[in-house]
């Protein structure tokens, strides 16, 4: 990390700042994480700056990436993860339809 902002190369941090380099996007990058509602959130981010006429368009990108050890350990233990992997037609697929 020698040379680098701390900040920049966190998970969270960095998404944003990558996309709107990567883009060449103007504005203030925001990096969010509400788990499922995130993609939710961030559109509704983008609305509130264009009504508040601090842009004239936003691009919101969402996505949960809470996948992690720790975050599955602690839907097992809610008892929110699907136990019928074996069958993958009787799986939780909230989604589908």
């Amino acid at each position: 990390l020698k040379g680098m902002d701390v900040f920049e190369t966190t998970q969270f941090g960095s998404i944003a700042d990558r996309l709107a380099d990567r883009f060449g996007t103007r504005g203030l990058p925001i990096t969010l994480s509400t788990a499922c509602a995130s993609g939710a959130t961030s559109i509704q981010l983008g609305v509130e700056a264009i009504r508040r006429g601090e842009c004239d368009r936003a691009l919101s990108i969402g996505a949960d990436g809470s996948a992690t050890a720790e975050a599955l350990i602690r839907f097992s233990l809610l008892s929110a993860l699907s136990t019928h992997n074996d069958i993958p037609e009787k799986a939780s697929k909230p989604f589908s339809r």
